[in-house]
């Protein structure tokens, strides 16, 4: 299948598979949304996130702990983000993003910004534990506002980004100790690849450096955000040249204030590369489609995605439109071709599950307590979360990013061991029967499907929506056996979910419940849960 728009039918099977690969799970009101939307209606929803999901309120002071002194000068309840700096408070203000930002994803809108946020945290990673939280939220809006715009911008942006500049030593560059950090990976990991036909060489690393010294990190004072300025002092003055494969361009040093016009140069002379935009096509179908790109793929779907990259100037959103509506994302070989990553796993579930999240009151400091513990249990290794099971955001592991993402030959299975795998297991149970923080509600969960009293069409209904590859008759014969509770008529479900609704006594109540909590556990602790 090559990159001609999809004609096939675009029905509920269809859209499930797409919301799965686009959002965190296809949550049941975004299903029911967009059933009547044809696939390129649906597409560019997906693309258009609202202006409050690119600015959303930050992150507040969760935390309250006067013994130790932890962020005083921050009232509880209000944003920590554009306060001073400092490493006494950092673990706290860490934690307090990252469960902000699983606020974010768990209650998503229909749109892609989510997954492209994550996404684009793994292509442009950082370590904030080491460094600075109000610099890692700073990064986390740099991804977020850039997630679906002009890759050209967006790299700019990334390279005088306060925590990319203290991360791989960008602060550090200077003509007296020029730092290769940035220049290496701006080009081997950010723009052109590693591929046979990225052959940059080791000088043009060195000659970037050159190009990007001056720039540092404006010393923080309160009322200012972190923010990158020039220093012209530092600056490598001197002519910069590069090799054959970049035409042997020659970037002039500029006197002042007009060094940093340097960097400017040093992109548009990457962007040149038509490796660039078959690099980034790559990543993102390895991302969204499969790990597996061989020579028919390269040439009938990557070759053409790269060139509607170039034409389209660099923005995103055409290169993502067209994906999402080509015969080849359809291809039925792809559904549940990929493993979940743990992020995908934990908020997915949650979504899929409907499970009811506090709402939170920020002019009550209890009620933002209890929400942000709610929202970072998704990422605690105490509760078997994301972080656990080894995808801890705002602390990869290498400046390469989350291994499952370009470790051949494994790729997504590298999720999956005997560690990892027990710890998915686990956080499943938990969100079914010991939560104490929240839980699957499956009363609930059920009453998401128009068809629970017939049997038949809500077992299909529900696995149609949790899974992306099909089961055996014999699993289904299973889970009608849990609804019945061992009677062979279809009858003793609908009568017992009729006499629920109706009269929901504790018995009434303890009946439904008990089989459909035993129904969801054999569904979501099953291996093809792990597939999308």
């Amino acid at each position: 299948m090559s990159l001609q728009p999809y004609t096939g039918v675009f029905g509920k099977e269809q859209l499930i598979y797409l919301l799965k690969r686009t959002t965190f799970g296809a949550k049941k009101r975004d299903i029911d949304a967009f059933s009547n939307k044809t696939l390129t209606e649906t597409v560019d929803a997906l693309l258009s996130p609202s202006a409050a999901s690119l600015t959303p309120f930050p992150p507040v002071k969760n935390y309250y702990d006067p013994a130790n002194n932890t962020d005083a000068e921050v009232l509880p309840g209000k944003t920590w983000v554009d306060t001073q700096d400092n490493a006494r408070s950092n673990f706290r203000r860490s934690q307090s993003f990252r469960a902000w930002w699983y606020g974010l994803m768990l209650q998503q809108e229909a749109t892609i910004l989510e997954k492209m946020t994550l996404f684009w945290h793994n292509h442009f990673p950082n370590d904030m534990d080491e460094r600075s939280a109000i610099m890692g939220y700073i990064n986390n809006k740099t991804l977020r506002t850039n997630a679906l715009g002009n890759f050209k911008t967006f790299v700019r942006t990334i390279t005088l980004d306060p925590m990319m500049l203290r991360y791989l030593n960008g602060g550090a560059n200077n003509v007296l100790a020029p730092d290769e950090n940035y220049a290496r990976e701006l080009q081997e990991l950010f723009t052109l690849g590693k591929g046979p036909n990225s052959k940059y060489t080791e000088d043009d690393v060195r000659a970037a450096a050159r190009v990007l010294t001056g720039f540092q990190i404006l010393p923080q004072v309160i009322g200012f955000p972190f923010q990158a300025i020039f220093n012209p002092t530092r600056h490598d003055t001197g002519d910069k040249q590069f090799s054959a494969f970049y035409n042997n361009r020659i970037i002039h040093g500029q006197l002042g204030a007009d060094g940093a016009k340097e960097l400017d140069e040093l992109l548009s002379m990457i962007f040149e590369q038509p490796e660039v935009s078959l690099f980034i096509c790559r990543k993102l179908y390895r991302f969204f489609v499969y790990y597996k790109i061989d020579t028919v793929v390269e040439r009938d779907v990557i070759e053409p995605l790269a060139l509607i990259f170039r034409n389209a100037n660099y923005e995103l959103k055409p290169v993502l439109k067209a994906l999402f509506t080509s015969a080849h994302f359809f291809d039925t070989a792809f559904k549940g071709a990929i493993i979940k990553s743990p992020v995908d796993y934990v908020v997915g579930l949650a979504r899929e599950c409907a499970v009811s999240l506090p709402q939170m009151d920020l002019m009550d400091f209890d009620s933002i307590k209890k929400t942000y513990e709610v929202w970072l249990s998704f990422h605690e290794d105490t509760n078997y979360g994301a972080a656990a099971q080894r995808q801890a955001v705002g602390n990869l592991p290498n400046v390469a990013g989350w291994g499952a993402y370009y470790q051949e030959p494994n790729y997504y299975r590298i999720w999956i061991d005997s560690e990892t795998y027990p710890k998915r297991i686990k956080f499943g149970e938990i969100m079914l029967n010991d939560a104490n923080l929240v839980k699957i509600d499956v009363i609930e969960v059920a009453k998401q499907y128009d068809s629970v009293r017939q049997i038949t069409s809500f077992i299909n209904d529900v696995l149609m929506h949790f899974y992306s590859v099909s089961t055996s008759p014999t699993f289904k014969d299973r889970l009608r056996n849990i609804l019945l509770s061992g009677q062979t008529d279809d009858h003793y479900w609908t009568d017992a979910w009729d006499a629920y609704i109706a009269t929901p006594s504790v018995t009434n109540k303890s009946v439904v419940e008990t089989r459909l909590k035993a129904f969801f556990r054999a569904i979501i602790l099953r291996p093809e849960f792990h597939l999308m």
